[in-house]
């Protein structure tokens, strides 16, 4: 084992840049440099609620059970009530539906004919 150099022998620490004596690097007592650690990220509150509507939930629908996101089970029933007739339901499929289609632009015929436009 004589014939492995120093620094290659385990236990053995190379000093340089970055690299101080081991015993010196904490001094025993002293708070360590970075306690707290790295900030959590802080989230605003539309990064909030973006991040709450695309949370998995299990819906039963028709006996069976579907693996769908907050956003999608609540434009459903949105959608399912409007078909009914409900006039509060149509009024909020208006207010969602008119900004998405004109950020998709979408060329294809207009959809708000159905409800009537408000």
């Amino acid at each position: 084992m004589s014939d492995t150099p120093d620094n290659n022998r385990p236990g053995s620490y190379q000093v340089g840049y970055g690299k101080p004596p081991t015993h010196t690097q904490f001094q025993k007592g002293c708070r360590p440099p970075n306690a707290s650690g790295r900030p959590r990220k802080e989230f605003n509150l539309a990064e909030l609620i973006r991040k709450e509507l695309d949370r998995p939930i299990t819906v039963r629908e028709n006996g069976r059970t579907i693996r769908m996101t907050i956003r999608e089970a609540w434009m459903r029933r949105i959608i399912n009530e409007a078909i009914k007739g409900k006039r509060r339901a149509q009024r909020t499929f208006m207010k969602v539906a008119k900004p998405a289609e004109a950020w998709l632009g979408d060329t294809g015929p207009n959809i708000f004919w159905l409800i009537g436009s408000e």
